[in-house]
């Protein structure tokens, strides 16, 4: 009988030992981690907007509630936050690179906000997911508007196997449509959505955690059907707005005493337009100085960067131009005059250097032909006294710039 007791005895031990066990791994496995998305938050930006405006729109609160809740999730301490997803988009109505290069710079805008107003953000957890042009939002739109003029053709035109560039020509020719969708959309589409993915780690008998934003399945837009009351409508179908444009002038005329000035207009991204113009009417009579000239070029330049001239309006370019002017130069002796216009043309190289974030140097020889009625005279007794004309044909440089650009307006500014 004391054996038996004494079986039974390590049996119950045993037994007891065992549910102690359970019980610790019980309490122990109800220590699991949850992975969820939180809220998204969505900040819109002006037409042509790349820097995040804090006045614009909705921009002041949300901006605010976002700010508020990375503080608060930053210092919970059963909370990490994964990843901070920064998606941003341009509507599409540009040329597609432009676009994406604008949704870079977007998305880089607001990466720069966070890093500077939470300090204790790690950095890596920042994930940038420009989209250029959001043709997935623009064409769920279309789906959402039943009043939209021409939707089905539109529809049609969106999912067209078609080069992005083609398919907004396509669009704007419906010019109702493209009126309408400037008019109560396309704004929706300038955007940046920052989606938090969190992790979550809870214990029992742990202080409750203050409830996540409201879960979603994936960190998508939010439903286009509020934006429009919450938005300023831009009115840009309502004013007029010049290409990006540069003021310059050539040093190497400013050191020969030759006042000039220039405008160069930018276009579809590898493209401009050069007008330039100088005058200078200098002269004395104690020895007959003179120095006059007057005349001016225009100049088409193709790009040779990967994105064009890009947001710097830099890099090298060729250029075909025309040009036209008059001189007189007398120092004292001989003079040579071409009274009447000069002609010419020819091509041209060039680097355009960035100094600034709106100032470039630009240098530039062209090489081409010039044509023109060449008078040589003397000055004696108080006269100037002809000696010959010659008819000429120049070929060689017949262009040469150091020009001190200047950018006005937004330079690589949708």
């Amino acid at each position: 009988m004391t054996d038996q007791n004494h079986i039974i005895g390590r049996w119950g031990v045993c037994l007891l030992i065992a549910v102690l066990l359970l019980c610790g791994g019980t309490l122990s496995a109800q220590q699991w981690e949850i992975r969820q998305s939180g809220r998204s938050y969505t900040l819109y930006y002006q037409v042509d907007g790349r820097d995040l405006d804090l006045t614009y729109g909705t921009n002041p609160s949300v901006a605010a509630t976002l700010k508020a809740d990375l503080d608060w999730l930053l210092s919970v301490g059963n909370v990490t936050v994964d990843s901070v997803v920064i998606t941003s988009s341009a509507s599409p109505d540009g040329s597609w690179m432009y676009n994406r290069r604008l949704s870079v710079e977007r998305a880089g805008s607001v990466r720069r906000y966070l890093a500077d107003s939470i300090p204790g953000l790690p950095e890596e957890v920042l994930v940038l997911v420009p989209v250029g042009e959001d043709w997935t939002a623009f064409r769920r739109i279309l789906e959402e508007d039943g009043q939209m003029p021409c939707r089905e053709e539109v529809l049609r035109i969106a999912d067209a196997d078609l080069p992005v560039d083609d398919k907004e020509r396509k669009i704007k020719r419906l010019k109702q449509a493209y009126a309408y969708l400037v008019d109560h959309h396309l704004h929706k589409l300038r955007a940046v959505t920052v989606a938090l993915h969190l992790s979550v780690r809870e214990a029992p008998l742990a202080p409750p955690v203050r409830p996540l934003p409201a879960a979603s399945a994936a960190p998508a837009r939010p439903s286009v059907g509020g934006w429009q009351s919450a938005l300023p409508v831009p009115s840009e179908r309502k004013r007029f707005r010049l290409p990006p444009f540069a003021v310059k002038t050539n040093l190497l005329y400013d050191a020969a005493l030759v006042p000039n000035v220039g405008l160069e207009f930018f276009f579809r991204e590898r493209w401009s337009v050069a007008l330039n113009w100088m005058y200078a009417w200098w002269k004395t009579d104690r020895r007959h100085y003179y120095w006059r000239v007057y005349g001016g070029d225009a100049e088409a330049r193709y790009w040779l960067g990967s994105d064009g001239y890009g947001p710097r309006r830099s890099g090298h370019h060729l250029g075909v131009y025309a040009q036209m002017g008059t001189f007189d130069f007398e120092l004292g002796g001989r003079g040579y005059l071409v009274d009447r216009w000069g002609y010419g043309g020819g091509l041209s190289y060039g680097y355009s250097l960035p100094l600034t974030r709106r100032l470039n140097l630009d240098f530039s020889i062209g090489v081409g032909v010039f044509h023109g009625l060449f008078k040589e005279y003397l000055p004696i007794d108080g006269r100037y006294v002809w000696q010959v004309t010659k008819k000429r044909n120049w070929i060689g440089p017949t262009k040469a710039e150091v020009s001190l650009v200047w950018h006005l307006g937004d330079i690589g500014t949708k």
